[in-house]
């Protein structure tokens, strides 16, 4: 499809904004971070310290996804578990994933390394 509508885009780039989303995402993707929850309870509540990191500087193509231990969708999550009965955060790039985390700080080191 990119390739189809490469020739377009040069001449119109204002019109295909998420197409040259798309290509920037391609050629540059910024990672992938899943945050497993304990089963039971609020996934929003226990996956908030991790994704409020996530979200506290602007990381547009990050990938996130949130959910209970067990999930298997979005693929992301599958295989994923807690450590110690803890939210874990699996920060992933290139189909290769750092050991999972548990505290905030210590994601946010590994975002900011990601993105240098």
């Amino acid at each position: 499809m990119i390739r189809l509508l490469a020739p377009a885009t040069a001449r119109q780039p204002d019109a295909f904004g998420h197409l040259l989303q798309a290509i920037d995402f391609l050629l540059d993707p910024d990672g992938e971070l899943a945050v497993t929850t304990p089963d039971g309870g609020s996934v929003r509540d226990a996956a908030k310290p991790m994704t409020s990191v996530a979200r506290s500087v602007f990381r547009p193509k990050l990938v996130l996804a949130a959910g209970p231990e067990g999930s298997t969708a979005p693929p992301l999550l599958r295989d994923r578990t807690c450590v110690d009965g803890r939210a874990a955060a699996y920060l992933c790039r290139d189909f290769s994933c750092l050991v999972p985390v548990t505290e905030p700080d210590q994601l946010r080191k590994e975002l900011n390394a990601l993105s240098s």
